[in-house]
């Protein structure tokens, strides 16, 4: 009975700092979009993952790294799993739960290309973005913290050095 509880214990302990993770990707992210907004630069209108500034990308892979090299936690590439299930949540919404499918916002093209248009950004106008803002971005930013993290530790592990102070 003891086993089970502390594998449960540690499960808990994993998910929780998955999910940490990707907040802290989420929330950085954040921070770059809206420093891009604030100091004027507009690169974001330009590309087609809607608000990915060159600071809103930037951001999340710094802190990966730096997370990376000084606690070498595993954790850190797992961080789009929980944005992905977020994104999962956004396109339900977008298509059943009182969106495209029951509203017919979507007359002149098809209801999944409404979809993209609206997540990627494409041709959001009508809806001022909110739908990139909320549920294709986190994803984008968590991804890019994921991998940024993944290659981080590859590196470390080949190096086998790290910066943490409980270092051996």
């Amino acid at each position: 009975m003891g086993a089970v509880r502390n594998g449960a214990t540690k499960l808990c302990a994993v998910l929780a700092r998955i999910a940490l993770h990707s907040v802290a990707a989420v929330l950085v992210g954040c921070i770059g979009l809206a420093v891009d907004s604030v100091v004027g630069l507009k690169f974001h209108s330009n590309v087609s993952l809607g608000p990915l500034s060159p600071l809103a990308s930037t951001l999340p892979v710094v802190l990966a790294v730096f997370w990376a090299r000084w606690r070498s936690d595993q954790c850190a590439q797992w961080a789009w799993v929980p944005a992905l299930l977020w994104l999962a949540f956004g396109v339900h919404d977008m298509l059943y739960a009182g969106g495209v499918l029951q509203t017919g916002e979507w007359q002149g093209s098809t209801p999944y290309q409404f979809l993209i248009d609206n997540l990627l950004g494409a041709k959001c106008g009508d809806t001022e973005c909110l739908d990139v803002l909320f549920f294709a971005f986190p994803f984008v930013s968590a991804a890019i913290y994921s991998v940024s993290a993944f290659v981080a530790l590859k590196v470390i592990g080949r190096k086998g050095t790290r910066l943490s102070p409980h270092a051996n």
